[in-house]
């Protein structure tokens, strides 16, 4: 077989591929060291330019025609290649920046060949004040990659293929840290390049000192002593102790518990308490406003000296007014057989002189006067000059036998006298029957909390809705996670109520143990009663044993305390106890991911949550988190953008797919990320945006948009996965028709494909597609041609496809004198 002419000045390497499968290269034609591209042609030169064709070919032989040009059938076609070498490896790019607490994606490139399993040795050093902790203890020594045949790029990563190396967000003021990754040496035949063979990983630091206050405003003290108080804190690190003075600038209305407050290198994260207490005068001088002054820091840290923290507004309340009268509460209530109700009325706001109000009953509750309570008329509540607090008015309450619903009796206050009348002027007391029921059982809580070596657990069980005649209720103990003999004994039994009684209690003894474990359950059930009486919710509870091995988690603070109801927020938990961890949680929703940094630090991404402020709780071996008043306390706020579906979920590893992400939320989003990598972007409206996918790793990756909101969630919704394409091949079109294999992508449009791909796009020697009348597959299935007319784009039903599948052999018409080249997309 001939060499090829070359087409357009350009030189071709032919490569004679016999039946048994041996390459031979044609001397003349090729020169060492020639590579590049590999092509199958199938030319008829026995065709005139400009002669038109109609493919006429029995299908059988067609097929098979087909599929020896493919295999090898007999006779030999023309391959142009060169083969692939081992490859040359270099670093993507000259520094990959990250910021603290993101996750950086190195890639390192195989170019100039794919053939054969390559190692590739890298290491890191780290720079200046960078760390492995900086790495989240990512420190290879040496690191290794491992590329397969055909494969041209790789991420390092510190854990599942694609996370990328992640970074941990401290709390330091450290500028920004370095560190340097080299490729040192290749196992396989490859070599390093010299293009890119080292990077920086460059870390942003995203900390600055600050001081935060909380409250700043809203705070009351009472001239009776009434106190308030606030807390500070710093927000990073200091490198040296840091004072805040605190005064009141009115220590006539108020004082403060110290006067400065000094945090160290240890302590700088906890925040300190400042207790405000109001001073009484003699004036009538109604509510005063006075401040708590913070003043500038004084440290040998040059960030944080001179730093001026918020001061804090404080109202002090006068009591030197009359001050007012009313209810303590709109409902009160009070049983049948009780006697007497005792219903509270109080004074605040003031003592100045005497003060006195009337209670009294009225007619339009369920209750009968005389029947079910003695009326009381302008019962007299009396207060002297600079008393205040509350006053009880008496209401006699008749016994009767009738069973009967609860009722009702509506009270009201009248004729204030020395003092104004409260916002609380009427109440309605209820008077609960207990006649003739002889009540239900259950237990007073749903679970008992009891340490380890605290030897045993007092159960209480109550006897509600009536206590008429004697009854009974049998209880038992059964294993949860507890085992019997070794964390607990078994123990059951009955509890005898005699007429009248309510509470009775059993206990359930606890085995200590040396062991180091998370908290047991015990389960506890109610059954059997008799007497008449019956079971109410709770009938079953849980004792929790808390391991005494190991202390209970305590929150102090979380940074921020804020996040959108996406969830995604990163945020840091401080306390203590945190060793041994098992779940994070934000208003009982578990947190998609935590990492506990030491017993004093957990870091964490917020689930998503409906808006408002819940309560974050760490658990571990000994139990879960109290409640730590607001130091726990997480604000959910505005709604986030969620990704709800993504089209194609699938692309090639080099790119360029275009994607359509489908969602809410989107309106002002800053950015688009497929697997941690920028995507360039169009947001269409706020449930749509187009996105183009960058080059990436092959394997399944989240595709994340990011507004001022937050982060969208990470679902099953943002998958998308990036498929290997082998390196590209070119084939040689010649005049006529052309019998050809594709090596391109499957998927790829007979358009796209025909234009070719170029790093250097050249549609002189590329783009075939308006030269092509005709594109043919056979279809086994069908025994038949499928026919692709370049001329019928757009037209329905016009062409039988619209794709080329990989592997798949396809003829091609071509019109035109010269040869032409094309390269899979």
């Amino acid at each position: 077989m001939r060499a090829l002419p070359a087409a357009g000045g350009r030189r071709t390497c032919v490569f004679l591929v016999s039946k048994a499968g041996t390459i031979h290269r044609t001397p003349a034609s090729c020169e060492a060291g020639e590579t590049g591209y590999s092509t199958v042609r199938k030319s008829n030169p026995g065709h005139r330019p400009g002669t038109r064709f109609r493919l006429a070919l029995l299908t059988a032989f067609a097929a098979a025609l087909a599929v020896a040009a493919f295999l090898g059938a007999p006779g030999t076609r023309e391959v142009h290649a060169d083969g692939p070498t081992n490859g040359t490896f270099n670093f993507g790019q000259a520094t990959y920046p990250v910021a603290e607490g993101g996750t950086a994606y190195i890639v390192v490139n195989r170019s100039q060949g794919t053939a054969g399993t390559q190692t590739v040795q890298y290491s890191l050093t780290f720079n200046g004040t960078a760390t492995a902790g900086d790495l989240n203890g990512f420190a290879p020594s040496p690191g290794f990659l491992t590329f397969n045949p055909g494969e041209t790029s790789k991420t390092i990563d510190a854990g599942a293929p694609g996370s990328g190396i992640s970074t941990f967000d401290d709390a330091l003021n450290e500028g920004t840290e370095t560190v340097t990754l080299a490729l040192t040496s290749v196992f396989g035949g490859g070599v390093v390049g010299a293009t890119q063979p080292s990077t920086t990983l460059s870390i942003t630091d995203n900390d600055s000192p600050g001081i935060s206050v909380s409250p700043t405003s809203g705070l009351q003290t009472t001239e009776a002593g009434g106190q308030a108080s606030f807390t500070v804190v710093l927000n990073t690190q200091p490198s040296a102790s840091v004072t805040v003075g605190i005064s009141s600038n009115d220590t006539t209305e108020g004082t403060v518990s110290a006067g400065s407050l000094t945090f160290t290198t240890g302590n700088w994260s906890t925040p300190q308490n400042v207790t405000i207490t109001g001073v009484d005068d003699a004036l009538v001088d109604g509510n005063i406003a006075y401040t708590i002054v913070t003043a500038p820091a004084t440290s040998a840290d040059g960030g944080y000296n001179g730093l001026d923290p918020a001061d804090v507004s404080v109202t002090n309340i006068d009591n030197d007014g009359p001050g007012t009268l009313q209810f303590t509460s709109a409902t009160y209530s009070v049983s049948e057989s009780g006697g007497t109700a005792l219903v509270s009325v109080s004074r605040t706001g003031g003592t100045a002189g005497a003060a006195s109000v009337q209670c009294n009953t009225v007619a339009g509750g369920t209750a009968s006067a005389g029947v079910d309570y003695t009326t009381v008329t302008a019962q007299v509540l009396s207060w002297i000059a600079g008393e205040g607090g509350s006053k009880n008015c008496s209401i006699p309450i008749l016994t009767d036998v009738a069973v009967e619903s609860n009722e009702t009796v509506n009270l009201t206050l009248s004729g204030v006298t020395g003092a104004t009348p409260g916002a609380q002027t009427t109440a309605i007391l209820t008077i609960l029957d207990d006649d003739g029921a002889t009540g239900q059982f259950q237990f007073s809580a749903t679970n008992y909390n009891v340490a380890e070596n605290a030897g045993s657990v007092l159960v209480t069980v109550n006897r509600i809705n009536g206590s008429t005649g004697t009854a009974s209720v049998s209880y038992a103990t059964s294993p949860g996670t507890a085992i019997p003999g070794s964390d607990y004994t078994s123990t059951s039994g009955t509890l005898t109520f005699l007429n009248g009684e309510t509470v009775k209690t059993f206990s359930v003894t606890i085995i200590d143990d040396a062991i180091s474990e998370v908290s047991e359950t015990v389960s506890l059930a109610l059954s059997g009663p008799t007497g008449g009486a019956s079971l109410t919710a709770p009938s079953t509870a849980t004792v929790t044993i808390l391991d005494n091995e190991t202390a209970i988690p305590v929150i102090t603070s979380l940074t921020p305390a804020t996040g959108p109801t996406g969830g995604t927020t990163y945020v840091t938990i401080s306390g203590a106890n945190f060793t041994g961890t098992t779940s994070v949680t934000f208003g009982g929703t578990d947190a998609p991911f935590y990492t506990v940094v030491n017993s004093t630090t957990i870091a964490v991404y917020t689930p998503a949550h409906a808006a408002g402020v819940v309560e974050v709780r760490v658990t571990n071996a000994a139990g879960t988190s109290a409640n730590a008043g607001t130091a726990d306390d997480f604000t959910y706020t505005g709604t986030g953008p969620v990704v709800s579906a993504i089209s194609p979920t699938s692309g090639p590893t080099t790119g360029g797919t275009t994607v359509t992400i489908t969602g809410s939320g989107f309106t002002g989003a800053t950015s688009v990320t497929f697997g941690g990598t920028a995507a360039t972007f169009t947001v269409n409206n706020s449930t749509s945006i187009t996105a183009t996918s960058p080059a990436h790793s092959s394997g399944t990756v989240d595709v994340i948009v990011t507004t001022p909101a937050g982060s969208s969630p990470n679902t099953s919704a943002d998958n998308f996965t990036y498929t290997s394409v082998s390196a590209h091949h070119t084939y040689v079109l010649s005049f006529q028709w052309n019998l050809l294999v594709w090596f391109g992508a499957s998927g790829a449009s007979v358009e796209n494909a025909l234009k070719g791909w170029e790093s250097v796009d050249d549609t002189q020697t590329n783009n075939v597609f308006s030269l092509v009348t005709a594109v043919y597959r056979w279809n086994a299935i069908l025994q038949q041609w499928l026919a692709f007319f370049p001329s019928a784009v757009g037209t329905p039903g016009a062409n039988d496809f619209t794709t080329f599948d990989r592997y798949v052999a396809y003829w091609v018409a071509v019109v035109s004198g010269a040869n032409w080249t094309i390269a899979t997309p």
